[in-house]
């Protein structure tokens, strides 16, 4: 499995638009998703540059996605 602390900006958004959401709009290196049914989300992208676990978790709760599928996609997908 992949642990949330590997996780970069560019996969993230990889992984939000295989499950529905659209570029929204970007405010320097902040990424907004909008999805026609859930809530909107922000997402770090800075480059390269892993994004901190904590922010992955609430991103997850917020997408009510559980972090076992989560983990699942990145392994299938990588």
């Amino acid at each position: 499995m992949t642990p949330l602390s590997n996780i970069t900006g560019k996969q993230m958004r990889k992984f939000v638009e295989s499950i529905g959401y659209t570029f929204s709009r970007q405010k320097g290196s902040h990424l907004r998703f909008r999805h026609s049914i859930k809530y909107s989300i922000t997402i770090p992208a800075r480059g390269k540059k892993t994004i901190k676990p904590g922010i992955i978790k609430g991103l997850l709760n917020t997408m009510e996605i559980h972090a076992d599928t989560f983990h699942k996609y990145m392994h299938y997908n990588n």
